[in-house]
């Protein structure tokens, strides 16, 4: 992807690759981004406004959340996973019986994900 920097001094703007841009064009780049993506946010706080002020039903939609950290953090997890559960809380109890039940239920899980 590239990313528009413009000098100001020649007025002349240059492309860079993400890995090619020197940092302070890279940030003047995210930066212009952020601003686009605040200018859109706003547009959709009017119309969401709008819709509540003049909507012919007389209705008030619930408010809207515009932090996006929850959809970050979300959108940021992994998509794929390990096909073995984590070790974690591993009972030194457990039975050979208690092991082999959790093998077959695995494995029964499995096909099923697996559709056999």
């Amino acid at each position: 992807m590239g990313h528009y920097a413009r000098a100001l001094e020649t007025k002349q703007s240059t492309w860079y690759t993400i890995f090619d841009a020197p940092p302070e064009k890279m940030r003047e780049s995210l930066q212009l981004r952020r601003r686009a993506a605040l200018a859109d946010v706003m547009q959709l706080k009017f119309d969401f406004d709008s819709c509540n002020e003049n909507n012919r039903h007389s209705s008030t939609l619930a408010p809207m959340d515009f932090d996006f950290n929850k959809d970050i953090d979300e959108l940021s997890q992994p998509v794929t996973y390990p096909n073995e559960a984590p070790n974690e809380g591993h009972d030194d109890d457990e039975t050979e019986e208690d092991l082999v039940l959790q093998d077959l239920v695995a494995v029964a899980l499995s096909q099923q994900h697996h559709g056999v």
